[in-house]
């Protein structure tokens, strides 16, 4: 009988994990994830412009409270050698600041 493919991806999904994890090209880095990975990345590609919050939230379809913990996390842990600092750019609606990574 053949397996779901919904089982099968998983199957995949954690070889390729397990594969990665034991290759020499992953480093140790202690407490980062692969959302802090993909973070990281989203900076790398965009170098000469103002990175907000919300894009990320955009870039990786997460909430803004899981945007907000990762961030949180990753400034703790110092994973990013990017500070975050509270901006207000024109905001006429009450929500918090926005978080700008420079």
């Amino acid at each position: 009988m053949e397996q779901p493919v919904i089982i099968q991806i998983k199957t995949l999904t954690n070889t390729i994990k397990r594969t990665l994890q034991n290759s020499d090209c992953f480093c140790d880095c202690s407490g980062m994830t692969g959302m802090h990975g993909w973070i990281i990345g989203y900076l790398c590609r965009h170098p000469n412009r103002d990175i907000f919050q919300k894009d990320i939230e955009a870039q990786l379809s997460v909430r803004r409270s899981t945007a907000t913990g990762m961030l949180q996390l990753m400034e703790k842990t110092a994973s990013s050698s990017e500070s975050l600092y509270p901006t207000m750019r024109g905001s006429k609606n009450s929500s918090p600041p926005k978080k700008r990574l420079s």
